[in-house]
């Protein structure tokens, strides 16, 4: 086999990589937009945490596969979000895992 012909297979499985992202961000979708999805899924939290993991693995597939055959360079791939960091972007996160609102920082008053 060529190398030009084990660089299709790379990209074939890009491609089915890219393909199961979008489910994933489908079924996330759907969940989210679902108001009756908490009596559907009792575990809904879990559910969504899952397919979040799932997303972030297959990202990391797809830019390492990237990396390999030079599409992609290193530095531009994203590291995958902490809990802290979610902690501290997002109020939603916050609220699911029964954390308090954080108060919206103070605005200092301009000096005329």
């Amino acid at each position: 086999m060529s190398a030009r012909h084990n660089l299709k297979f790379v990209e074939a499985a890009i491609l089915r990589l890219q393909a199961q992202l979008a489910s994933e961000i489908a079924s996330l979708e759907g969940l989210l937009k679902d108001p009756s999805a908490a009596t559907h899924h009792p575990d809904l939290v879990d559910t969504i945490c899952e397919i979040a993991h799932r997303c972030v693995s297959v990202t990391g597939a797809i830019a390492m596969l990237q990396k390999s055959i030079g599409t992609l360079p290193a530095a531009t791939a994203t590291p995958p979000l902490t809990e802290k960091d979610l902690k501290e972007r997002s109020a939603v996160f916050r609220k699911s895992i029964g954390d308090p609102p954080i108060p919206p920082p103070k605005k200092k008053k301009k000096k005329t």
